[in-house]
């Protein structure tokens, strides 16, 4: 690093510098029009050459190792070879899948996929549609017992919310906020690794299925997005990154319900499975926030329901421990 510079946490990369990067990379003949469409913890650029669509997404320094992106592109390479659609990685020229540049942070990863078509679910939550999407994630997990990679990534969310629960403790202004986090993270961890991952089951996942995730085509297909949170978990826990969203944002019971009963039309899962559900609930709440806090300094308070203020989040994470017999 050059110490004449102020310390960056995260640039903004030049659109047209990408996009003449792109074009060379992936051998493109015709001109390359790229441009930023949302920075955010990633920032993803749209390229558009010859008619055509690509998204380019550009991982920030530090945020994900060679063996995790790795990971990431063998199991949507393996659901899409399974009848699964998914955003597809694109090879460069030098037959690689993703892309190293030097930023002023440090080094960053880019990755080029094919242009979704469709609407995202969230701007069709019908019944049918829900109901569909919870047989379409059941579906994937029947086959996931089928997917090999070269080396396993483990979702570890009790290390996670662990290593960045001192950025919550950061924000929290209250000494009775700060125990009860404490407390909560705690106990709710201490149950999680208490899992036996033989009875429960365990295998790929996608890792963050809620609807503004998806598109969903005119004849009803859908295509998952951000895979970059994939890894070996637990099935069943997937689901909480669908009903905590809708959860938090209020909307209807219904929607969950909906999703759920799509599930376990083509999947039913163990009663084992059922019992966990508010434990893996709290999980994905104290997964969210821990994440929320690590990230103000990298996108701000503009995250989805921060409003510069932790109480709504604290009120679902009462309930939620609440629920799980934690509190």
């Amino acid at each position: 690093m050059n110490q004449n510079y102020f310390p960056v946490i995260k640039s903004t990369l030049s659109a047209d510098a990408l996009g003449e990067l792109i074009r060379k990379k992936y051998g493109f003949s015709h001109k390359v029009n790229c441009e930023l469409m949302a920075r955010g913890v990633n920032d993803i650029y749209i390229l558009k050459s010859d008619k055509k669509s690509y998204a380019l997404r550009v991982l920030r320094t530090r945020s994900r190792t060679e063996e995790e992106i790795n990971y990431e592109i063998e199991l949507m390479q393996f659901y899409s070879n399974n009848g699964f659609s998914c955003a597809k990685p694109i090879l460069s020229n030098d037959k690689e899948f993703f892309i190293p540049i030097l930023a002023p942070e440090g080094e960053r990863y880019l990755t080029l996929f094919n242009w979704v078509e469709g609407t995202l679910l969230s701007e069709s939550l019908t019944k049918e549609n829900v109901f569909n999407f919870g047989k379409h994630i059941a579906k994937m997990h029947n086959i996931n017992h089928k997917f090999t990679c070269s080396k396993e990534v483990m979702v570890d969310s009790s290390s996670y919310i662990k290593k960045y629960l001192p950025d919550l403790i950061k924000l929290l202004g209250d000494k009775k906020d700060i125990l009860f986090y404490e407390k909560l993270v705690e106990n709710a961890c201490k149950k999680l690794d208490q899992i036996d991952r033989v009875s429960i089951p365990f295998g790929a996942t996608h890792g963050d299925i809620h609807f503004r995730n998806v598109f969903v085509t005119n004849d009803k297909k859908f295509t998952l997005i951000d895979w970059d949170t994939c890894g070996n978990d637990f099935l069943f826990k997937e689901l909480v990154s669908f009903t905590w969203l809708t959860h938090y944002i209020g909307e209807s019971k219904e929607i969950n319900k909906n999703f759920m009963n799509g599930y376990r039309e083509i999947r039913k899962p163990k009663k084992e499975e059922e019992e966990l559900y508010s434990l893996f609930f709290c999980i994905r709440h104290l997964h969210i926030i821990c994440g929320v806090s690590k990230s103000v300094n990298i996108i701000g308070h503009n995250i989805t329901g921060f409003n510069h203020s932790l109480d709504k989040y604290k009120k679902i994470a009462y309930e939620a421990g609440t629920n799980a017999g934690l509190i």
